[in-house]
């Protein structure tokens, strides 16, 4: 009966043993799983945020170039208003010289009339 005792209790020595090796590899098992894991969300986590800052500078960016977009199509229409306005001026100016040609020549014409052409000389 003593060697099936020791018999019993080497078997359930063996299987306790055995339970301990399975349970310590299948906690193992779990860390290494959880850790995994663990790296794996991070790293995704870490996409995100990356995508995200990513998102917010090409948006920020995008609204940079449309403000100076803006500001320089308000600056061609106020220098086309004053390239109108300049042209209005021009068309003034040219308007006043062919004026005051017009005078010159009328008095040029009198004064030839009133001396017989010899107020001016010929060159």
């Amino acid at each position: 009966m003593n060697t099936e005792l020791i018999g019993i209790l080497g078997t359930l020595c063996g299987i306790a043993f055995g339970g301990m090796a399975t349970w310590l590899n299948v906690r193992s098992r779990v860390k290494q799983t959880r850790e995994e894991w663990r790296e794996r969300l991070e790293a995704e986590l870490q996409r995100d945020a990356e995508n995200k800052v990513k998102a917010y500078a090409a948006e920020r960016d995008f609204q940079h170039i449309k403000r100076n977009y803006e500001q320089a199509l308000e600056a061609m229409k106020e220098l086309q208003h004053d390239v109108d306005e300049n042209t209005r001026t021009l068309i003034e100016v040219k308007a006043l010289v062919l004026a005051i040609s017009n005078r010159f020549e009328g008095l040029a014409a009198r004064i030839d009339g009133n001396t017989g052409g010899w107020g001016r000389r010929e060159s």
